[in-house]
């Protein structure tokens, strides 16, 4: 099942290549509310097309984001400027690039961290294996913070059994 449902796709000499919008922030002198465009053959478009790794140096270097600094100009294009006196952003900038490269598999047809929680999890319900548990640590990871709540509920600690699987063991 689709996890990423606001699709887009894009024009290429080869076809049609699809993908999903995100929702971030470029830096660009002022900060601007924009869709990322990530599609199916790794290119992300925030502004210009890059690939994933070009995409992360942008992340590092703060052109993309997923917050606005308090007093700080917040544009959204053609609707208002805002002045933000806070901003808290759900998520680090590392989830905004684990929802990227989770985009991109789903596109690809390979498994993203949520599928491979959910596979991890009933591998544990069956026998709980040194194997399964790392696999199941391994996807969680991978999964961008705000992406648990669709998963586990807004209530994590109602899972106790989800939070002893997270716990380092002596084999850990």
């Amino acid at each position: 099942m689709p996890f990423y449902k606001y699709n887009t796709n894009r024009e290429t000499a080869d076809g049609v290549v699809p993908g999903v919008f995100l929702p971030a922030v470029i830096h660009n002198i002022h900060h601007y509310f924009t869709l990322l465009g990530v599609y199916k053959d790794g290119m992300i478009d925030c502004w210009g097309l890059i690939t994933f790794e070009e995409f992360v140096a942008k992340t590092k270097s703060g052109w993309v984001t997923n917050t606005v600094p308090a007093g700080r100009t917040f544009g959204i294009h053609h609707l208002a400027y805002l002045t933000v006196t806070a901003s808290e952003p759900e998520g680090t900038i590392d989830d905004l690039v684990k929802d990227v490269r989770n985009a991109i598999e789903e596109l690809n047809g390979r498994p993203t961290a949520q599928e491979r929680i959910a596979d991890a999890i009933r591998a544990i319900a069956e026998n709980e294996t040194h194997e399964a548990r790392a696999a199941f640590i391994s996807a969680y990871a991978d999964l961008p913070c705000f992406h648990r709540k669709y998963i586990f509920g807004s209530r994590m600690e109602k899972h106790k059994d989800i939070q002893r699987l997270l716990e380092p063991t002596k084999d850990t």
